[in-house]
């Protein structure tokens, strides 16, 4: 987004042109016009054609269909040179995917407030890049570089294949928060901030994080000594930093990471991630301390030992901190009774449960009527119509067999049986299908009608190698 100052004065050259041509009313009425959008936009609403634009990709991206941009317009009421100027523009990059022979997808508009779908309407491309308001060039690289890092860090270790992930993590954390300081440093005290006094002969140094971190942003105490921590892991602990203790330090690292994003935030004035990514690390399965006898024989007595001791060093710094900044606490408090008694039902951890009692798992019941309420007559319909919405009318011909002239359906409850054997869908209670069995009644989801409708238009040839699948 431009700085407040631009946009005041943006406005102010608005309404000076307006009142010196006369024509206030018919400027700022016409849709579709610059001056209409730019008031629009200062005063935080949508246009009645902005929700209409908004409604239209809502309303297909729920239904994963896709469209034209004359459909576009027809919903709208922009004309269609207005919106293929958009669309040229840029103005709707982050909204529409193209999905080929002229056609696009809604992408993450569910995800977007109505002021956040007003910003993208109204920005140009180039407002829309990260760190397009940065006076430093250095600062704006650094922005970009720190965000790099640290998606990189979470993707890696949400890999749990990579028995070296905890190591990777702590280097790029480390590396992202120090770009992201020194582009603070960079902005705020001007480019030769970052880099120390030039001796003669030697390369140019740039500052320490701990110098950056005191020039750039007030860390609460917790949040400093948590980037801290996992700063000294990496620079004196990257041999213990065994598979054994991701239990521990993952909660130390989902601080960190929240810790960062809010000062990318701040800074950047752009999330880190989209609002649906916020999971960011992978819950760890076993969060056991390790035995020491394993410890030992895995890696020797005296690594064994090390990692013991910072294993007791960082659950000591966890209860002693107590702040969600420096680690995420993990608690436990499902109760069913306020005391252990013969009537009282008892939860535990899996890891902590007696192995000679005997236990009973406890299912949530579905309400088929909700979760699959559609018979194979009714799914069917929907399919259909689905199709249609999703392909050119020549595509559909193609794809699909020519229709029964008492039935006006193309997709057939062959197709449909042909899909189900191949998928094996219909083989269990899953997402798309589930059996009653009394009487014995097959239903089937929403999410069924989504899934074959998203096959068939991504794989021109998925229905007949159904149907032959189907024969063989």
């Amino acid at each position: 987004m431009g700085c407040p100052a631009i946009i005041a004065a943006a406005r102010c050259v608005l309404w000076a042109s307006v009142l010196a041509s006369g024509t206030a009313e018919s400027a700022l009425d016409r849709p579709g016009s610059s001056d209409h959008r730019t008031v629009k936009a200062s005063a935080g609403m949508l246009s009645s054609q902005q929700k209409r634009f908004r409604q239209f990709l809502l309303a297909n991206e729920v239904r994963g269909s896709s469209f034209t941009l004359a459909q576009v317009a027809e919903a709208t009421g922009w004309t269609p040179a207005s919106v293929k100027a958009y669309r040229s523009k840029g103005h709707w990059d982050e909204l529409l995917l193209p999905g080929g022979s002229g056609r696009f997808r809604a992408a993450r508009v569910s995800d977007l407030s109505e002021t956040e779908f007003l910003q993208l309407l109204t920005q140009s491309a180039r407002a829309r890049e990260l760190g397009s308001w940065c006076k430093s060039n250095l600062s704006r690289a650094l922005l970009a570089k720190s965000r790099d890092n640290m998606v990189l860090a979470l993707e890696l270790f949400n890999r749990p294949s990579i028995t070296n992930r905890i190591d990777a993590f702590v280097i790029l954390f480390v590396v992202a928060w120090e770009q992201l300081l020194k582009g603070m440093v960079a902005e705020r005290r001007g480019e030769s901030a970052v880099f120390r006094p030039h001796k003669k002969g030697r390369k140019r140094e740039t500052i320490s994080l701990t110098e950056a971190v005191a020039q750039a942003w007030p860390l609460s105490a917790q949040a400093q000594r948590n980037l801290e921590t996992i700063q000294r892991l990496r620079d004196e602990a990257t041999h213990l930093l065994v598979p054994e203790t991701a239990g521990i330090l993952s909660h130390v690292f989902q601080a960190g990471v929240l810790n960062f994003s809010k000062a990318f935030a701040t800074f950047a004035r752009a999330p880190l991630l989209p609002r649906s990514s916020f999971g960011l690390l992978t819950m760890v399965g076993d969060v056991r301390k390790p035995n020491v006898v394993s410890l030992h024989r895995s890696y020797g007595e005296q690594i064994g030992s090390d990692v013991e001791t910072l294993l007791a060093e960082m659950e000591a710094a966890i209860s002693e901190e107590a702040s969600s900044e420096f680690a995420i606490p993990l608690t436990y408090t499902l109760t069913f009774a306020e005391a252990k008694s013969s009537g009282g039902i008892q939860l535990v951890k899996a890891a902590e449960a007696d192995p000679n009692r005997t236990f009973k798992v406890v299912e949530k019941p579905v309400d088929l009527d909700r979760s699959h309420p559609y018979r194979q007559k009714d799914v069917i319909p929907l399919i259909d119509a689905g199709l249609r919405r999703a392909m050119a009318p020549q595509e559909f011909d193609r794809r699909l067999a020519a229709p029964n002239k008492s039935n006006p359906v193309r997709f057939t409850s062959h197709d449909f049986q042909c899909i189900l054997r191949k998928e094996g869908w219909k083989n269990s209670n899953n997402e798309y299908h589930a059996l009653i069995t009394n009487p014995e009644t097959h239903r089937y989801s929403a999410e069924i009608v989504s899934a074959i409708v998203t096959r068939v238009e991504a794989d021109a040839g998925y229905i007949a190698r159904t149907r032959s699948w189907s024969r063989d």
